[in-house]
């Protein structure tokens, strides 16, 4: 299964809300994240795609591909796959 993207509240002492990636078999909070890290351009309400549009989600889904507590491997969503796709092509490059 997918990682989750859930809004999770509101933080009043910094006014922001709050967003997590968690994962969807034990619910840990893999990454939390608020309005502040999101790109100012995004235009969305959907958590994935303000994710997406941080700079933040660049390296965390690389570093993080299993769960911290049930040892999960994390299915980032097509746009990760994409991700690896094009940087594993310079990988093979024969000089």
């Amino acid at each position: 299964m997918k990682v989750k993207f859930e809004d999770i509240g509101y933080d009043p002492f910094h006014n922001v809300n709050v967003y997590a990636c968690i994962c969807p078999d034990c619910g840990l909070h893999i990454f939390e994240f608020t309005d502040d890290d999101v790109d100012d351009k995004c235009d969305s309400d959907d958590p994935e795609v303000m994710f997406r549009s941080s700079m933040v989600h660049h390296g965390y889904m690389g570093l993080d591909n299993f769960c911290n507590r049930c040892g999960r491997k994390l299915d980032w969503g097509d746009y990760h796959k994409q991700h690896q796709k094009e940087h594993s092509k310079g990988e093979n490059r024969k000089y």
